[in-house]
């Protein structure tokens, strides 16, 4: 902006000026939106732009009569056949269908032809989609933790059925958001399941499932929920009056906070734990759970003869093994050297490998190794022996449950995964640098849920400033570092090295210096991150064996822990791994070690030390993994029978209860208005629960004090008397149908969005809808059977001198004209790759993933590789498949009201390199090749009809026989697929096979 010094204040002022003009001088509360649906009829003018169809064209004919813009000739046949099986079932015809409905003249054809595809079960997949968008639909939760949603696609499922039966669409709408709260009296349970599974509509949103602030969450989910409700139902913003009065639109804030009572008063998920479970309800009948219960009492029956049988042979074996122990006790006591061989006599029948073992423990000093010494009194008294040790393989307590057992130097502390120890918080353990090593033994992994396992943490939990902490994720070590507060300031670390292993000694350490976190697993380097702030110190305690919120608690052994208050070198940490041994060294602020024992935990100690020398992972007394071969034959003969029966049980298992995304009541309250939006700023008087009052036909509604007010809710959104429900949704059908809807900004009918472009029409529309019972299949009738719709997409030519051309007077083509020319929306692009080449599969619902529910979702190996139908692929939020995204898929994080149609040059090499196309094209001319076709040309023709469905013209065929002819197509038949494959893929790579016109 230019600016003179002696006008720019005018200028400025001038401008601003100009700038806040108001839109309308009338009020708010007047606006069309909001005002009664008007029983309009359609209007009885004779057009000059010839007879009316349907109700539908004289609105559209008036217009076009006072623009002077004379409407487009009807399509052709093959046009409309290939236009309306895309709108209603989203796939081609093909080519007999085709020609039968070309070659039909009937009058009534056509009406017939969107009957047939009405009742078709693709309708439901296709339209089922569309309202996919609406709803947000994902089988991810997205966010922080996306997590898998693995029951969502029942959801789904639900809605393709729900348009296959016409459901009414009030009901559609009771049942997404109340359906849990209809009346039960002579319903089925599959019914109830149904609705329960409906109300899956508000628990698919994405959520910030690790957000620490509980309150924060729920009130974020609530208004998420009021986002996707009031723009998919209503198409206004209200989610913008959270924070203060809608800006534009005539909706107070305590308007919000009605609604958010409601939703407030409804229990979407699980529970609030640290990271967070969305709501499933169990979706499984009296029948199944019956069959289940019988089945898994058989399987527990069986399952315990096997342990039952497997133990008893187990302990004899055990006995026999501690029978025979003064003998292997002997023979390696008779050795005085690690290289001298135990004499024959005493070691002949015995297993070398367990006398080996056993051997290398007793030849260590007595003096330094404890077991040693007690493995030689042991042998010394041989009558001693075997009574000892029966005492001790008895007495679990001797060393199972101690506090300090074998360590790495020798004692350690031994983390049952519910004691841990603790040091109250010091400025001294809270050090600008830093460093802390520790030995870890774990016996196992965890292998479902959260496998992470806090050793050794200071202040509370990672989000927390100052925190610092060493951890393990299942077999992976990591540090933790939080150095000033909040998510923004975490950092984690991982090895990039080898993983620990079960039952082994690991030494861990990491550093950081103000600059960088550097990992290091068994004294060598694993990793590093520069962060290169300083950390800010915390309050808390330091903790080992959990964390100290006691989320998890960590099982395993921890021994020589420190921490040092600068940091170790590269040298001295990997000499404190390869000489491990308890010295005391400088710059300790912390240590915990386990050797100053008293007399008592000293004998304990040496128990245990002996019990796991013993029976250990490791030890010479321990059955091995599989102790089968070492049964009697007569034993393991039972034992294999045994074990053999339940696998006839198990191919009869019936599926596990079913669940499904589902809300419930919950406790009704109703909400302060909060200041900023935020919980904690409540204002001082609660709002009752209620409903949008610019739209509110009903004062007197009142909403149940034991119930949230959702079915009423529902009710309200379902009325006739509400002005906004059903100009929303016949608008979106509109929209669907011709591209655009007659209000342009679907999504937001308020004062900042588009007027109608035929008022008077979306007003009959949306009484006849309702009139009709909501009967969305009544109004594609209406609309397909119009003229309006049945028009070419070609500009006319003006039929008189007072006539425009439709594409000068009407560029955008708002008065519809002609036809709008549509690209294939992302699915329908795949699903006609995939038919027209015969490759689709329309096997219908289902989950083509198995993916474990609430875990972190896996990489998506299967939407490459499935030829299921588009819809029933999984989505996946924040990784979208890459072919739906390329072609504008909608965003599954936000209700989408309409796609954005781009052209770029992705889509172009989509169709030059994909393998999708390549094989789609492949399969096609293999199918071209093998049908009984007497020449190229027909073979051609064939090839066009299944993709364009139409034939080609002359030129066409002759630069189609060219172009094979130049590619090389002989008599090889190798060479024969190649070349038809290529002109396959240049016929899927022409913009005639992805638009609709």
């Amino acid at each position: 902006m230019l600016f003179h010094p002696k006008t720019s204040s005018l200028l400025v002022f001038v401008l601003l000026a100009g700038f806040v003009q108001p839109r309308a001088a009338e009020p708010p509360e007047n606006h069309w939106a909001f005002q009664p649906l008007r029983d309009t009829e359609p209007s009885r003018l004779r057009s000059t732009s010839g007879a009316p169809d349907s109700p539908i064209d004289p609105f559209i004919l008036e217009k076009l009569d006072v623009a002077k813009i004379s409407p487009a000739p009807p399509a052709t046949r093959r046009a409309l056949v290939r236009r309306v099986y895309f709108d209603l079932i989203g796939l081609p015809p093909s080519p007999d269908e085709t020609e039968a409905f070309a070659q039909n003249l009937a009058p009534d054809a056509y009406s017939r032809l969107v009957e047939r595809l009405l009742a078709s079960p693709r309708y439901g997949e296709r339209w089922g989609r569309w309202w996919l968008d609406l709803a947000r639909y994902a089988d991810s939760n997205g966010q922080d933790e996306n997590k898998v949603m693995a029951n969502a696609w029942r959801y789904r499922d639900w809605v393709v059925r729900a348009f296959n039966a016409n459901l009414p669409f009030d009901q559609f709408i009771t049942e997404q958001l109340a359906g849990d709260l209809l009346p039960t009296n002579r319903v089925t349970e599959q019914v109830l399941f149904d609705r329960w599974t409906a109300t899956g509509f508000l628990v698919l949103g994405p959520k910030m499932l690790a957000e620490q602030d509980k309150p924060k969450l729920v009130m974020d989910l609530v208004d998420e929920q009021i986002d996707v409700v009031t723009r998919a139902f209503l198409g206004l913003t209200v989610g913008c009056a959270r924070c203060h009065d809608h800006k534009f639109d005539p909706i107070p804030a305590r308007d919000y906070y009605a609604l958010a009572g409601i939703f407030k008063s409804t229990r979407a998920m699980e529970n609030l734990d640290f990271v967070s479970k969305f709501n499933e309800r169990r979706v499984a009948t009296r029948e199944e759970l019956a069959g289940l219960e019988v089945h898994e009492k058989a399987m527990a029956a069986k399952t315990q003869e096997i342990e039952v049988a497997v133990q008893q042979a187990n302990a004899r074996l055990r006995t026999g093994w501690l029978q025979e122990f003064p003998s292997y006790l002997a023979a390696a006591t008779q050795s005085r050297t690690f290289n001298e061989s135990p004499r024959e006599p005493v070691s002949r029948q015995l297993d070398p490998v367990r006398l080996k073992r056993l051997t290398d423990v007793v030849q260590q000093d007595p003096v330094t190794n404890t077991l040693s010494q007690v493995l030689r009194e042991l042998a010394a008294s041989p009558e001693q022996v075997i009574h000892r040790l029966s005492a001790l393989s008895t007495n679990k307590n001797t060393f199972a449950d101690v506090r300090v057992g074998p360590g790495k130097v020798g004692g350690a502390f031994v983390a049952t995964g519910s004691n841990y120890l603790e040091l109250a918080h010091t400025a001294a353990l809270d050090p600008d640098q830093f460093s802390v090593e520790m030995w870890v033994r774990t016996s196992e992994f965890p292998k479902e849920g959260d496998a992470r396992r806090w050793l050794i943490n200071k202040n509370s939990n990672e989000w927390v400033e100052g925190h610092y902490a060493l951890v393990l994720d299942q077999n992976r070590p990591g540090a933790y570092l939080n150095i000033g507060g909040g998510k923004e300031n975490v950092f984690a670390l991982w090895s990039d090295g080898p993983r620990l292993q079960t039952n082994r000694w690991h030494h861990l350490a990491f550093t950081y210096d103000s600059e960088v976190l550097r990992l290091f697993v068994d004294g060598k380097p694993a990793g590093d991150l520069a962060i290169g702030r300083r950390r800010k110190a915390g309050t808390g305690a330091l903790a080992l064996g959990r964390r100290q919120d006691g989320y998890v608690n960590f099982r395993g052994s921890l021994d020589e822990v420190r921490v040092f208050d600068h940091v170790l070198t590269r040298a001295e940490i990997a000499a404190h791994c390869e000489q491990p041994d308890n010295s005391v060294f400088g710059g300790v602020v912390a240590r915990w070690e386990f050797n100053d024992l008293t007399e008592a935990e000293q004998r304990s100690f040496a128990d245990a030390k002996l019990g796991d020398a013993l029976w250990g992972p490791e030890g010479v007394l321990a059955l091995p993994a599989d102790p089968r071969k070492w049964y009697p034959e007569d034993t393991r003969a039972r034992v294999a029978q045994l074990e053999e029966e339940p696998d006839a049980l198990k191919a009869a298992t019936p599926p596990p209860p079913a669940f499904a995304l589902a809300v419930a009541d919950d406790t009704p309250v109703d909400l302060p208005v909060f200041g900023r939006g935020s919980h904690l700023s409540p204002g001082p008087d609660k709002i009752p629960r209620g409903f949008i009052e610019v739209a509110n036909r009903d004062t007197q509604a009142v909403l149940p004090a034991q119930q949230s007010g959702r079915l009423e809710l529902a009710r309200w959104l379902t009325s006739p008397q509400n002005p906004l429900t059903a100009r929303v949704i016949v608008n979106r059908v509109w929209q669907a149908h011709f591209g655009e809807g007659l209000v342009r900004t679907p999504d937001n009918f308020g004062i900042r969005g588009e007027p109608p472009t035929h008022p008077a029409l979306l007003d009959w529309l949306a009484h006849e809808f309702v009139q009709s019972g909501w009967d969305l299949k009544h109004l594609h009738r209406i609309i397909l059977n119009s003229a309006t719709y049945r028009r070419s997409s070609s500009n006319a030519e003006p039929a008189a001198s007072n006539i425009s051309v439709s594409a000068n007077s009407d560029p955008e083509n708002r008065l519809l004209g002609h036809f709008p020319r549509q690209r294939l929306e992302a699915e329908m692009v795949r699903d006609a790759l995939l038919a027209v080449s015969g490759r689709l599969d329309l096997t219908a619902g289902g989950s083509l993933v198995n993916w474990k529910n609430n875990e972190y979702v896996p990489k998506d190996d299967i939407s490459e590789k499935s030829v299921r139908r588009s819809v029933y692929l999984p989505v996946v939020r924040d990784r979208v498949y890459d072919v739906f995204t390329i072609f504008d898929f909608a965003n599954p994080s936000v209700g989408t009201a309409k796609r954005s149609a781009t052209v770029v040059s992705h889509q172009a090499l989509f169709f030059l390199n994909s393998p999708l196309v390549q094989e789609c094209a492949r399969a096609l001319a293999e199918a071209l090749l093998t049908a009984p076709q007497p020449d190229e040309a027909t073979r051609l023709r064939a090839a066009y009809e299944r993709v364009f469905n139409r034939p080609p013209s002359d030129s066409e065929t002759r630069r189609g026989k060219k172009f094979l002819a130049d590619f090389g197509s002989g008599s090889d038949p190798a060479e024969r697929l190649a070349s038809w494959s290529a002109f396959c893929q240049t016929l899927l790579a022409a913009n005639e096979f992805l638009y609709r016109e």
